[in-house]
């Protein structure tokens, strides 16, 4: 069995290098092989300035995370099963109505 759950962590960094460098870190660079760099150091000090007069303040510049956590076990015979498909007495769309679908 298994379960996926999601995240989303919103961390302040003092400046667009600061992020960048924890994305390299966490091996969220550029992936391709052999590529030539993109961005100069220009470019990226343009971009910090856009993105601190857009998003940033006294704390600095935000960056939000989303993390994804997958859970797996084996089922034990103690465990509760599942009904069966098609089983239920009353459709989610009767509780919750038509509108509430993620």
């Amino acid at each position: 069995m298994i379960t996926v759950d999601t995240d989303e962590i919103q961390i302040k960094y003092p400046d667009m290098m600061a992020l960048m460098k924890d994305l390299v870190n966490m091996g969220e660079a550029n992936c391709a092989w052999k590529s030539k760099p993109a961005l100069t150091r220009r470019t990226i000090a343009l971009a910090d300035s856009k993105y601190r007069e857009l998003y940033g303040d006294e704390e600095g510049v935000p960056a939000t995370f989303q993390t994804i956590n997958f859970i797996g076990w084996k089922p034990h015979p103690s465990q509760p099963t599942p009904k069966e498909r098609g089983s239920a007495e009353v459709s989610f769309i009767e509780v919750f109505g038509q509108n509430n679908q993620a």
